[in-house]
């Protein structure tokens, strides 16, 4: 993030069943809650307006963008407002293209994506939900949109061995985020 940064959640809620996160399970539940778009966007506006020192908003949802219409809505709202304000998003690696894109004009400079692993019977074992050509696809979709990739991944899953950590290293090298965590 560029600091100083200001931390906005547009939504709670993860409906994910990834085997490895506590976060739904004991924080935030499974039911995914939005706020307004509007009312996140004025959130931005008054960020923008009143703290000039601020040179990022951070979404901190679970995952920004589970609804494609809520997205489309707030991306929409940005331009309409021409609010010039830099922000950054924790997405799955599912968002197509367009989206991307899209998201880039309206001021996203950065997604933060947990890709996990690069072997896809782990990937299929922690529930995941993604797979290697997702994030591969996703990986590529994200540079040719011009935004910032960090790719964050864990090593020692169940099933880890040396071979599913040759893998995992290949797909990074492959896919080459600019942050690696």
């Amino acid at each position: 993030a560029l600091y100083p940064e200001v931390q906005i959640l547009a939504g709670r809620g993860c409906p994910f069943r990834c085997t490895f996160c506590e976060w739904p399970a004991v924080y935030i539940g499974r039911i995914t809650r939005l706020r307004e778009v509007s009312n996140v966007v004025d959130e931005m506006e008054w960020t923008r307006t009143y703290a000039k020192d601020v040179k990022e908003i951070v979404f901190e949802d679970d995952t920004f963008g589970l609804s494609r219409p809520w997205l489309s809505n707030f991306l929409r709202e940005i331009i309409q407002r021409k609010l010039d304000v830099v922000w950054s998003c924790q997405v799955r690696a599912d968002l197509d293209y367009p989206t991307l894109f899209h998201m880039k004009n309206a001021g996203c400079r950065q997604v933060i994506v947990g890709f996990e692993s690069g072997d896809e019977t782990i990937l299929r074992n922690i529930k995941k939900g993604i797979s290697i050509q997702q994030i591969q696809n996703f990986a590529h979709n994200t540079k040719k949109a011009g935004l910032i990739l960090q790719g964050d991944f864990i090593i020692g899953l169940p099933g880890e061995n040396r071979k599913t950590i040759k893998k995992t290293r290949r797909l990074i090298e492959e896919i080459k985020p600019d942050i690696l965590q």
